[in-house]
């Protein structure tokens, strides 16, 4: 066991009933900063400053620990709550590659300590109804990332990233949904936007600022002249008058990022490399 704090360690082993103080708490701190806190305990812990809240409590599932170097993964499921775990929060990945840690506590006594189960980040998020479940990937499996980069034609970075060496803001524009066309069709406005490209803004991102869909964001599919398709259909129904920001979007090639972006300088690709046909031909 790690992590193992004696005292609560032995209160388990000793105390007839134990079991039944002992409750499961878990920290999720996401990437913006939010932080929530929850427990399957009867009622709300406080510990270390922070309130566990027993509401919508909580549920670890499916728990695989290895004493090897394996990754060892998670499950835990909770319900959608109107305050601390709202559902646009959800759809819109607030909670993606969150870090989290799961631990025991007597909640009787919270002063004797903890037992860590676990750390690790969020997986992949599946709603159920007003409940929804995700998978918990140990610390373990970030060794597992690969670190190497591919040569090709298309650039490697993200847009606007620290290599691309734009800012995102340069590229970003206030907009208003005017007409529903389809389920994920529709003609906008775009405000104070300076560009004659009528493609400007395919393969770039929109999201959305009032309305249901409130801070998702989905990737844009094709653009023309006011005409907007989007990738997916949003999780909540658009209306007429929503307002979102949208950005520019980018293809990869050297052409667009040279002639759209004049960014050449940072282009992360290899256009003239020579293709597979040059190499098995024998260069001829």
């Amino acid at each position: 066991m790690k992590n193992v704090d004696s005292s609560l360690l032995e209160h388990i082993r000793c105390v007839d009933g134990a079991a039944s103080s002992v409750a499961v708490c878990l920290k999720v701190s996401c990437v913006d900063g939010h932080v929530i806190c929850l427990t399957n305990a009867d009622r709300d812990i406080e510990i270390e400053n922070m309130i566990y809240s027993s509401s919508p409590g909580v549920n670890m599932e499916k728990a695989e620990h290895s004493s090897d170097i394996e990754c060892g993964d998670s499950e835990c499921s909770s319900v959608i709550d109107s305050e601390l775990i709202t559902e646009s929060d959800i759809m819109s990945g607030r909670y993606d590659k969150a870090s989290l840690q799961a631990f025991l506590i007597n909640r009787d006594d919270p002063s004797m300590g903890k037992i860590t189960l676990m750390r690790g980040f969020f997986g992949d998020v599946i709603r159920k109804g007003d409940k929804f479940s995700v998978s918990i990937k140990s610390l373990i499996s970030e060794l597992e990332k690969k670190s190497y980069q591919l040569f090709g034609p298309l650039c490697r970075v993200s847009f606007c990233d620290s290599c691309c060496g734009l800012k995102e803001e340069d590229y970003t524009f206030e907009g208003i949904i005017e007409s529903l066309d389809g389920p994920a069709e529709y003609t906008v406005t775009i405000n104070n936007l300076d560009n004659n490209d009528p493609y400007y803004f395919n393969r770039g991102t929109i999201k959305f600022n009032t309305g249901q869909n409130i801070g998702v964001s989905m990737e844009i599919a094709d653009y023309y002249n006011g005409k907007l398709v989007l990738n997916g259909v949003m999780p909540f129904l658009v209306a007429m008058k929503d307002t979102f920001s949208i950005t520019a979007g980018c293809d990869k090639l050297l052409t667009t990022c040279s002639s759209k972006f004049h960014n050449a300088i940072n282009f992360r690709g290899e256009p003239h490399l020579p293709g597979v046909n040059f190499v098995m031909g024998g260069g001829a």
